[in-house]
């Protein structure tokens, strides 16, 4: 039933409203106003019941959304330990500003150990026998390579390719000490490879896609960016980037039998990137947002480095040749992008 004082839904068990009636509590001038009774059958497993101990008479805003979170504590318990504020704030404040900068060993060592629980618990959760190690190993590896983005030169050098720079330059130019993208890509970095568990073929990126929503991952994390000194805008935004990013993470594969044009064509037919591209229609033509669009090309050429070099048992220079050519058709798209006037007709005719 619902309090339409409060907006809060109940649940109480027929038998405890039988002995002992209908209990709740007013303090001074406080007032109820309880709506839409209606009657639930108990499920096999019993899950109304538990959800109506674990609340103890307390209201909550869905009783289904609060059904799910219950149903989902194997899942959502290790990620809310793995993930939230102070954590955040911690790996941010260990990003390397300077190459002589080392990283803490306890701090690498329980997000290593948080992030195993995490994928442990996924595995017994969807009775699966993901590779635990692998999944770990290649998701720290990722995190190092994030918190040395601003010094990547020095840990990972590459003498005599002024490509490597001038790449690297484009990434750690748009790099701030602002910490929403920090932020994300640590989020990114923590989530990519969930649906390994499952798969370790290619589709594992959809699954880790849809299990950001499905289990209500996203709500929580949205409301761990808010908590870390982000606004509701910046954290909503930060959603949406985190879906597409998730499931774009591995754009970079197979990108020598690419052309700039059908890696545009192919970008345009997911419907989260025309959105967060802002395209659409007027006087007969479609537009597309300029800082959208170069913010696109940013994340992807940044999750591309950082994919990369993240693989285990990939060196720097196996890694590279595909890394530059990435980067060349984002130099390409950067260019075609001056000429269009942001219309998509112009920018993809001036990738032909």
């Amino acid at each position: 039933f619902r309090d339409n004082h409060t907006g809060l839904q109940y649940i109480r068990s027929t038998e405890e409203i039988r002995d002992k009636g209908l209990y709740f509590e007013l303090d001074a001038y406080q007032y109820h106003v309880f709506l839409d009774f209606y009657e639930v059958e108990e499920s096999e497993s019993g899950q109304y019941s538990q959800l109506a101990g674990y609340l103890n008479g307390r209201g909550v805003p869905s009783v289904d959304e609060a059904l799910k979170e219950l149903m989902l504590a194997p899942v959502l318990q290790p990620l809310q330990s793995l993930v939230s504020p102070e954590d955040l704030k911690s790996l941010f404040s260990s990003r390397f500003v300077k190459p002589e900068k080392k990283l803490s060993p306890d701090l690498l060592s329980i997000h290593k150990e948080k992030y195993s629980y995490l994928i442990k618990s996924l595995n017994a959760f969807t009775h699966s026998k993901g590779a635990v190690d692998e999944i770990v190993r290649e998701t720290q590896r990722g995190l190092e390579a994030i918190l040395k983005l601003p010094v990547f030169d020095d840990r990972y050098p590459f003498p005599g390719s002024s490509r490597y720079q001038d790449l690297l330059a484009y990434i750690q130019r748009n790099l701030a000490s602002y910490p929403f993208v920090w932020y994300l890509l640590i989020l990114w970095n923590d989530l990519r490879l969930i649906g390994k568990v499952i798969t370790d073929q290619p589709e594992y990126t959809e699954i880790s896609r849809g299990w950001l929503d499905e289990w209500g991952i996203l709500r929580y994390l949205e409301h761990v960016l808010i908590d870390s000194g982000l606004d509701t805008g910046q954290a909503q935004s930060g959603m949406t980037i985190l879906r597409l990013l998730t499931s774009q993470q591995n754009w970079i594969n197979g990108i020598q039998k690419e052309t700039t044009l059908s890696l545009m064509e192919s970008w345009l037919s997911v419907e989260e990137i025309r959105a967060f591209l802002n395209v659409n229609r007027f006087h007969e033509k479609l537009w597309f947002n300029k800082e959208a669009f170069e913010s696109l090309l940013w994340w992807m050429m940044t999750i591309g480095l950082i994919s990369r070099i993240s693989m285990p048992d990939t060196s720097l220079t196996e890694a590279l040749e595909d890394l530059l050519d990435a980067f060349d058709h984002i130099s390409k798209l950067h260019e075609a992008e001056e000429d269009s006037d942001y219309q998509l007709e112009k920018l993809l005719d001036g990738l032909k």
